[in-house]
């Protein structure tokens, strides 16, 4: 583990040990387990945070088990929120191979431009570009 939360957690500890909490103490330990969330020690520094505290053991595990629930979550919804775009990004590109395939057809048997461009939505400048 590194060293900045090996000095760090006997103070957090210190500061939940006393029993004169202020609402800046647990404000700064929740920042600490936000930091944390995203480090590979997460979960040594939550077993070692909680088994350095007499009286909050159980609600630091359950804030640390809400908080990478919860990551886990948002992780969850970005990756699928992801793969609908990339899906309809991919969609786009095969629909418009579709019509670049149709429009080279359509020109092979010399079907007019206009005719072309109405029936698959291609510009005149692609259709052109096929030819």
């Amino acid at each position: 583990m590194r060293d900045e939360f090996t000095q760090v957690i006997p103070l957090l500890a210190q500061a939940l040990n006393n029993h004169y909490n202020s609402d800046n103490d647990i404000i700064t330990i929740l920042n600490y387990l936000f930091l944390a969330l995203d480090s590979p020690y997460f979960e040594q520094i939550v077993q070692q945070l909680s088994e350095q505290t007499e009286k909050h053991q159980e609600a630091i595990v359950n804030i640390a088990q809400r908080l990478q629930e919860k990551g886990e979550k948002l992780g969850w919804e970005r990756g699928r929120q992801e793969g609908i775009e990339q899906g309809i990004e991919q969609e786009k590109l095969r629909s418009h191979q579709r019509q670049l395939e149709t429009a080279r057809t359509l020109l092979k048997n010399r079907v007019s431009l206009d005719l072309i461009m109405e029936s698959t939505g291609l510009s005149r400048d692609e259709l052109i570009s096929l030819q």
